[in-house]
């Protein structure tokens, strides 16, 4: 899929779940919401950049994201990955893209499950982990579960009796980066991930509670990702970037 093509099918899907929200709902539905296609398109692609095989020199890449209902990130980084829509008719994709997604809302759980990646050959529910209250996996991802990001940062194995680390991860929040979420993706980093990992996090610049206002200083979105490099002594940020898709929202990138 070329990068022309990504970028006609992330407007097609997400202008349909647009529409499909118009009567707003939760805030995850409400988020889908944003007006400005563009500056989001861009960021997504900018994140896929990050996992594609050139870019990402780890094999299997090993991938926590948080898809929403339409599934259109994993569809483009299987696409980038496997060849365009090759994984959608058999070819097996676990010894090169192994993909957890999560979700914390049960209406937009259910919704995902009838778009998930490989559904055309079925889904199948698995054990859950204790702080999740659903699994599953499908030809193409290897988990979907049930379960918030701070419990699941802190919580055993993702996938029971398996040691299972992260390489990479898309951590796409709805709101800032206050104190207890930045612990959350310490203790993720601590307990699922890899020795070498790439972490990707984007999050909403605007509404920090005053303790993470005193704590992040004045240019906030710097002070955040110089934090997230210094959890490991290899850390390094890789790029920075600000945009407005409707809310002021940041993105960066880190090796660690």
């Amino acid at each position: 899929m070329t990068i022309e093509a990504a970028r006609n099918l992330t407007d097609v899907l997400a202008g349909a779940i647009d529409s499909r929200n118009q009567r707003g709902g939760s805030v995850g539905t409400r988020y889908a919401q944003k007006p400005n296609l563009h500056f989001k398109r861009e960021a997504r692609l900018r994140v896929l950049d990050e996992f594609t095989r050139p870019n990402f020199p780890y094999t299997p890449l090993r991938i926590l994201t948080f898809p929403f209902t339409n599934w259109v990130f994993e569809g483009m980084l299987l696409n980038q990955r496997h060849g365009s829509g090759a994984w959608k008719f058999g070819q097996k994709v676990g010894g090169h893209t192994q993909i957890v997604g999560i979700e914390r809302e049960v209406a937009l759980f259910k919704t995902a499950c009838r778009l998930i990646p490989g559904i055309r050959q079925g889904i199948r529910y698995k054990e859950a982990p204790p702080y999740a209250r659903a699994a599953l996996r499908s030809f193409a991802v290897r988990r979907y579960l049930l379960c918030t990001f701070e419990d699941l940062a802190v919580g055993g194995r993702i996938i029971p009796g398996e040691y299972f680390k992260f390489n990479g991860a898309w951590l796409d929040f709805n709101g800032p980066i206050n104190i207890s979420r930045a612990e959350a993706i310490k203790a993720f980093v601590q307990n699922h991930c890899r020795d070498q990992v790439r972490l990707v996090v984007t999050a909403l610049n605007g509404r920090y509670d005053s303790e993470s206002a005193t704590q992040w200083g004045k240019d906030k979105p710097q002070a955040i990702a110089d934090w997230i490099a210094a959890l490991r002594p290899i850390g390094a940020v890789r790029w920075l970037m600000e945009y407005n898709d409707g809310s002021p929202m940041f993105q960066v990138s880190v090796d660690l």
